[in-house]
Formats: structure tokens, C-alpha cells, sequence
């Protein structure tokens, strides 16, 4: 079974991609649905086509209305609420930062609902920079004043305010995503915490199900019904990214191996993509 693998900064295109497998004789299709109202007609004309189509990543509550067989993703707005109980924990005080990197990504802005529904020491302001450089955008709004933290809704936001020299240790920055840059941040205190969302399991739990419907020649609709799989999101702090540094990379090489670690590229488990980099291929 070949797989493409392709994302978009533009819901357009990532509909045109759609089309594009119906006319390339796909035998399934998995996509995120980060505006559903707009991917809708081109899912339609798939399944049409006798294509099963699953969704992945956001849009979890619009699925079962697209009519994809079934779909796994992150809790979007519980991911938000546990982060701002984490920040009422670590004691963040004022206006949290609320950044979202592609405006009508559905996802992100479940998850900054979440954030303001349990944060309790202050507001949060949902806040988009689409258009402009993710690091300079967040660093003209830090220089306009009142903001007690920033939380980052992508792994690769996160890696370009930190490494653009964050100007403020008093104003914490917290982020979406997971890689080993992350994993020594947080555990050196760079980052105040990560929520880990899982972007390996929900991509490689599409393909196999794809897999699944065309080796074993299964009804996807009977298979599936619809279903969501939802992952329940995990704060990683300090103490989690240091187990996770020691589950991943041997103890004798683990200094060698994470020296310069900030240049790690993101992993991709960002829910959307403004054309920060490829790995937000949320689209």
C-alpha cells in the first residue's frame, strides 16, 4: 500500500488535494477537518466516488456531520481547560496569550475556549498573527504590555518565540507539541510545561485504518460507524520530560546527543498550519 502525504497552508488547496485522490483513484483518504464547512463538498464527492474518507487531528465534533467513517484526534477544548489548571498550579498571574497560528482552524480555537474556561487568575486574550513571522509577531504584541504567559498552540510557534531569545523570564511561555528540544526546555525551565497530543498515534491509527478497510475489503460505515477516538491530553512538566529523555535516549549519550538541541525541528503535531513549517500540516 503506497501513502501520500501532503499539507497545506490553505484550506483550498487541502480540499483541491481531496479531489485530486478521488481523480487518482485513491482507495482511501484521511484528512484533518480544520474548517469542515469548506472541506465538506470535496469529503462528499469522495465518498461519492466509493471512497472511504477518515478524519484525523481537529474537527472532532464536526465529523460525524462531514460523514467521515470515523475519527481520531485530540480533545482540543479539554487540552485547554487541563492547561489552564496548570497555569492556576504554577501560580500565573495577568492576560494569558492565547496564540493561534491559522485563523479559521476550528481545533485551536477549542482549545483556547478550553484555556479560558478554567484559567482563573486573570484573561485570556485569543490572539492570531496569520500573515506574519510567528517569533516577530509575538514579540511586537509582548512589547505592547500586559501579558502574564503565552501559551502556543503549535510545536513549531513554540520553537520560533524560544529560540527568537523569549526577552522575559517572568512571563512564561508554554506550548502545544512535543519534541526533544522541548524535552530539555521544559526540564531546564525554558518552558513552563508542553501538552503532549500524540500526532504520531493519530496519523499512524489513520493509516492503519485505511489499511485495514482496503486489505481486509471491510465497509468502512460498518466497520466504523463513525466513531471518534479521542486522546486525552498530557501535561508534560519537568519531572515527564526528564522520564521521557531517559525512555528515549540512552543515559551515556543523552548529553552528546542533546547538544544544540535547539535546533530540533518541530514533530508535526501541531493542529493546523499557517506555512510556519511543513509539520503543521494539520490541513
Amino acid at each position: 500500500m503506497n501513502v501520500r502525504a501532503q499539507s497545506f497552508s490553505q484550506v483550498s488547496d487541502q480540499a483541491d488535494a481531496i479531489r485530486q485522490c478521488v481523480e487518482d483513484g485513491a482507495v482511501s483518504i484521511a484528512t484533518t477537518l480544520v474548517s469542515p464547512e469548506e472541506l465538506a463538498p470535496a469529503i462528499a464527492e469522495a465518498k461519492a466516488a466509493g471512497i472511504p474518507v477518515m478524519s484525523f487531528n481537529s474537527g472532532v465534533h464536526a465529523a460525524a456531520d462531514v460523514g467521515t467513517s470515523f475519527h481520531i484526534g485530540l480533545d482540543d477544548r479539554r487540552a485547554g481547560e487541563i492547561a489552564g489548571q496548570q497555569f492556576n498550579r504554577e501560580g500565573t498571574e495577568g492576560t494569558i496569550l492565547c496564540v493561534i497560528h491559522e485563523a479559521n482552524n476550528i481545533g485551536l480555537q477549542e482549545r483556547c475556549d478550553g484555556l479560558a474556561a478554567t484559567y482563573a487568575n486573570g484573561e485570556v486574550e485569543i490572539w492570531s498573527y496569520e500573515g506574519r513571522d510567528a517569533a516577530d509577531a509575538v514579540l511586537e504584541r509582548y512589547a505592547q504590555g500586559d501579558i502574564g504567559a503565552v501559551m502556543a498552540l503549535s510545536d513549531s510557534v513554540g520553537s520560533a518565540v524560544l529560540r527568537a531569545q523569549w526577552p522575559d523570564p517572568e512571563v512564561p511561555l508554554a506550548t502545544f507539541g512535543f519534541n526533544l528540544g522541548f524535552a530539555k526546555w521544559v526540564e531546564e525551565g525554558k518552558i513552563m510545561f508542553a501538552i503532549y497530543d500524540h500526532p504520531l498515534v493519530q496519523t499512524y491509527l489513520g493509516v492503519m485504518g485505511a489499511l485495514l478497510i482496503e486489505r481486509m475489503r471491510l465497509d468502512p460505515v460498518t466497520l466504523f460507524n463513525g466513531m471518534a477516538m479521542l486522546i486525552e491530553p498530557q501535561i508534560a512538566d519537568a519531572e515527564q520530560m526528564q522520564r521521557v529523555l531517559s525512555g528515549l535516549i540512552p543515559p551515556e549519550i543523552k548529553e552528546r546527543y542533546l547538544t544544540g538541541s535547539d535546533s530540533v525541528e518541530p514533530d508535526g503535531s501541531d493542529s493546523g498550519d499557517s506555512g510556519d513549517d511543513a509539520g503543521d500540516g494539520d490541513n
